[in-house]
């Protein structure tokens, strides 16, 4: 992109099943797109790294899906 930034696009094969997803979670994912579309990989991963689960987590240990609801960039 201009500032020089790598920029990732994904597409789907359209090989899913939105009904398997649900209409709550088809929401929030709607709302994290929103959200994220127009950051680069570096914008999205600094955010990333100011989160609790990621300040709170030992390097190479999952992150408990606990952190999930606590949020700070949602």
């Amino acid at each position: 992109n201009k500032n020089g930034d790598l920029t990732t696009v994904i597409k789907s094969k359209n090989n899913y099943d939105l009904d398997l997803i649900g209409k709550e979670n088809l929401k929030i994912i709607d709302k994290v797109i929103d959200k994220l579309k127009n950051k680069t990989v570096s914008q999205i991963s600094e955010l990333s790294h100011k989160e609790d689960e990621w300040t709170n987590t030992n390097d190479f240990e999952k992150i408990s899906y606990n952190y999930a609801m606590s949020l700070k960039a949602f």
